[in-house]
């Protein structure tokens, strides 16, 4: 009986803290990924066709948590980052969007509502990231 008792610990030991915990990591990154991609194409899809003033607003889903933690996604010169407690998580993904774009700014927590927002005219355009609220 003893050694049953010892051999269950064991098992338990081994999955719980080596296996289980690298899997659910790798699942994590994937989904970081994928939001990531879904977040981009949405960003891309605001950026309206070639028009002498724009003012747009596009409300975008990402999910609460990855891996029962909450993330951030925010912007890098052209490219949209996310940022997550877990290093392993984290993801980065370019964006493509038309040359008259002159900047792509701010950021989103995850948990709210969060916008893009495109704002210009024929000399430019500027993308911003935030968190709901206004119109």
């Amino acid at each position: 009986m003893g050694l049953v008792v010892l051999l269950v610990a064991l098992l338990t030991t081994v999955l719980l803290g080596g296996l289980v915990p690298d899997y659910r990591r790798g699942a994590d990154a994937r989904v970081a990924e994928r939001v990531l991609m879904t977040a981009s194409q949405e960003v891309e899809a605001a950026v309206p066709p070639a028009a002498r003033s724009v003012e747009t607003r596009r409300e975008v889903e990402v999910p609460g948590q990855i891996g029962g933690t909450g993330y951030r996604i925010r912007t890098d010169g052209r490219e949209l980052v996310l940022d997550h407690p877990d290093p392993a998580v984290a993801a980065r993904v370019r964006l493509a969007l038309p040359d008259r774009v002159d900047r792509v700014e701010g950021q989103w927590d995850s948990g709210g509502e969060t916008v893009v927002r495109v704002t210009g005219d024929a000399g430019g355009l500027v993308v911003t990231l935030s968190d709901g609220g206004g119109s």
